[in-house]
């Protein structure tokens, strides 16, 4: 039986409870006996294990309410000591793989040139000769490949003709530049009107009145951040996602109505957060995100589109996150209290709970996006993002 201390990283202050999964198991294969902060590395718990375990655990970190505050990965040795958690387990997979690969190959420990060449060597040859074994078990073909297959082709006196009269001809690629041309020339002519604020164009909306540029006290501006490029990259590849896909220039009309508008940046949202906090109307930490023009006026449609009546959703996470794992969601809603003026003007309240700030880790640059969508159908659909960037700390 070892004594195994595991060093890993948690919100301070916290009371917790310490349990060992092997990769891929549901069940508990150690709890530790003990879990202390450490006096001056702020954040920094040791977990006490008695066990006889070996190998790659996950170790699950979980408050006095059973809350969730950090997972990590932990390589152990049925040995004493110390041992440092981290996130991810592939380096210890890869190790553990290449290393029983090496003793099944007979490989010297120490290095040897000649020795390993030929181990080396060995096994290649075995493998290739399995390979070739398996691919000419499967072959149909009598004899040699070749002659096989141009034994049975026939050509006649119209084959070459038949096959050219299905190539694109000087005159049909033509044709198919002048058609490119003009589409190009018509998504031009529909972006320019980006920079001109919100217009109707038929049944298309451009949004470029920056919702959110102003805090509650009417003070804006605000540049362009990261993330803000990032997006509009994104969306750049979506465009053109949607342009390969256009086959008359009826489908120009659809494809912009459904594009996603970037208004500007969030302002008046925390630049930091703390990982494990709750951020809730019932705990009064909601965040509030008024709405209003680029003046700092208070507004409450755009069009005849009301801000009441879209569909408000909130997300933070890294750039070009993927995992769902990693992305943390919050609830959005558009309150638009009674009355007029500042005080009285319509507000995304966005709410995050403790679980998922408990996604966050430190040193990331993260971005918030709050995104409104208007219910319809075709072309009635519309929708809008803004973003800002955050960071998490303890």
């Amino acid at each position: 039986m070892a004594t195994q201390t595991i060093e890993f990283s948690a919100v301070s202050g916290q009371t917790i409870t310490a349990r060992l999964f092997a990769a891929g198991s549901d069940t508990v294969a150690a709890t530790a006996s003990s879990v202390t902060e450490r006096t001056n590395a702020t954040g920094v718990y040791a977990a006490t294990v008695t066990s006889t375990l070996a190998g790659v655990y996950r170790l699950v970190a979980t408050n006095a309410s059973g809350t969730l505050l950090a997972q990590w990965w932990v390589r152990l040795a049925n040995a004493d000591g110390d041992y440092i958690a981290y996130e991810s387990p592939n380096a210890d997979y890869l190790d553990a793989t290449v290393s029983s690969r090496l003793a099944a190959a007979s490989y010297t420990a120490a290095p040897s040139a000649a020795s390993n060449a030929t181990a080396v060597r060995t096994e290649l040859t075995t493998e290739l000769a399995r390979i070739d074994a398996t691919v000419s078990s499967r072959s149909t073909f009598a004899g040699g490949a070749v002659a096989s297959v141009t034994a049975g082709v026939t050509l006649t006196a119209g084959t070459v003709a038949d096959i050219q009269s299905g190539l694109a001809t000087a005159a049909n690629q033509t044709t198919i530049i002048q058609y490119i041309d003009t589409e190009v020339a018509a998504i031009k002519a529909v972006t320019d009107k980006l920079n001109t604020g919100l217009v109707q164009d038929g049944a298309v909306y451009q949004f470029t009145v920056n919702m959110l540029e102003n805090g509650p006290a009417g003070a804006g501006g605000g540049s362009a951040t990261i993330g803000n490029q990032e997006l509009i990259l994104d969306q750049l590849d979506l465009i053109q996602v949607k342009t390969d896909l256009i086959s008359g220039a009826g489908a120009i009309g659809p494809l912009l109505a459904g594009a996603v508008l970037e208004p500007g940046t969030i302002t008046g949202f925390p630049t930091s957060l703390t990982i494990g906090d709750s951020y809730t109307t019932a705990n009064g930490r909601a965040i509030q995100l008024p709405i209003v023009d680029t003046d700092g006026n208070p507004i409450s449609s755009t069009g005849s589109l009301l801000f009441a009546d879209a569909s408000v959703t909130f997300t933070i996470s890294r750039a070009r996150e993927t995992d769902s794992n990693r992305i943390i969601t919050g609830t959005a809603a558009v309150v638009d209290p009674a009355g007029t003026g500042t005080a009285e003007a319509p507000y995304a309240l966005v709410q995050l709970s403790s679980s998922e700030t408990s996604k966050g880790k430190l040193g990331y640059k993260y971005n918030a996006v709050l995104k409104f969508t208007w219910p319809g159908t075709g072309t009635d659909v519309m929708s809008f993002e803004s973003s800002t960037e955050v960071q998490f700390d303890n």
